[in-house]
């Protein structure tokens, strides 16, 4: 897919339009974000593992003081040798919608289905008589990733426009497509982050986000 994020940005396009319009009678802006701790953890590379990561979220807010929250991102893991000369790259795009309650102390919990597609391709090294090193590929396919996923975190407001959100999140979700029981299981999954399990994964996450408002907050005027 040469454009993976191209349906999740229309999304979030239609859902910012949508609160914008739905803005006068909820006197709640849009927030829109990024979480920052993505790209540095893309430059991290524990066990020699290569991340590419990265997210954007859209807040747009619904009845009471809950939200409707949408997450679409890309998630890329190269390991080095794990198994055997086994070297693996694992991608995709994924997609997450759900709702949030943000209480007035800035606590916050919420949760997120999720859907994604993942790249899984294997390589296998060996080492050859005359010429190096020989690479076949191992495996080379895709599967769809659903699952759910809860978070809670604290937001914290640094200006009319910005906002600093610190999360966490668990989750779980299944891999459904073809597998060998003969093949590792795969260490990463987009969406879910590094992955215990498969077919049925496991994953935690932090989260630091910050948001913008698509308006500064009302302000109070005393009358004279």
């Amino acid at each position: 897919m040469r454009h993976p994020l191209t349906f999740a940005l229309v999304w979030l396009i239609t859902l910012t339009a949508f609160g914008q319009t739905k803005r006068q009678s909820v006197q709640r802006p849009v927030l829109i974000g990024v979480d920052i701790a993505k790209p540095v953890l893309s430059l991290i590379s524990p066990y020699r593992t290569a991340f590419r990561l990265g997210e954007v979220t859209v807040k747009v807010p619904i009845a009471g003081n809950r939200y409707l929250s949408v997450v679409a991102g890309y998630g890329q893991a190269r390991s080095d040798t794990i198994y055997r000369n086994i070297r693996m790259k694992l991608s995709g795009p994924y997609l997450k919608i759900g709702t949030e309650r943000l209480m007035s102390s800035g606590l916050l919990v919420g949760w997120h289905g999720m859907t994604a597609l993942t790249q899984e391709t294997a390589t296998y090294s060996y080492r050859g008589p005359t010429f190096g090193d020989y690479v076949v590929t191992a495996f080379d396919r895709q599967r769809v990733v659903v699952g759910m996923e809860g978070f809670f975190g604290y937001q914290q407001t640094l200006s009319d426009r910005l906002i600093f959100r610190v999360s966490g999140r668990a989750t779980v979700a299944g891999l459904f497509g073809t597998r060998s029981k003969n093949e590792p299981a795969v260490l990463f999954v987009p969406g879910v982050g590094v992955a215990l399990g498969d077919p049925v994964a496991v994953g935690f996450g932090l989260g630091l986000h910050v948001f913008y408002r698509t308006n500064p907050r009302p302000v109070a005027v005393s009358q004279p």
